[in-house]
């Protein structure tokens, strides 16, 4: 892990397969990523980030994590693809930022 990778934990309660099912409805939704894969096993979702003036793409991940019947932890990390990355202007935050925006369509 880089010290400039991003995360951002919280949970919501509801079941786990209906908020993977919710946030992967709008990922079309969320501003300057785009969806590469999805895992409905393990409920993660794989998008990212395109070359840009400020950095080398990203690699967003969410992932959705059984808490019980009713609550589900939801984990977002944005990390640069480039591993040697030193800064990445603000990027992974505003990634996290957009994530979330989408997300408040499903999850209010």
């Amino acid at each position: 892990m880089s010290l400039i990778d991003k995360h951002y934990t919280f949970d919501y309660p509801e079941n786990i397969q209906s908020v993977y099912y919710k946030i992967l409805s709008v990922t079309n939704q969320m501003k300057g990523l785009k969806l590469v894969g999805n895992n409905d096993n393990s409920c993660t979702i794989f998008m990212e980030g395109s070359v840009s003036f400020w950095s080398w793409g990203e690699n967003v991940t969410i992932s959705c994590q059984y808490l019980d019947d009713y609550h589900t932890r939801i984990h977002i990390e944005s990390k640069p693809k480039l591993s040697t990355t030193l800064v990445d202007w603000g990027k992974g935050k505003r990634n996290i930022r957009n994530v979330l925006d989408a997300m408040k369509m499903v999850l209010p």
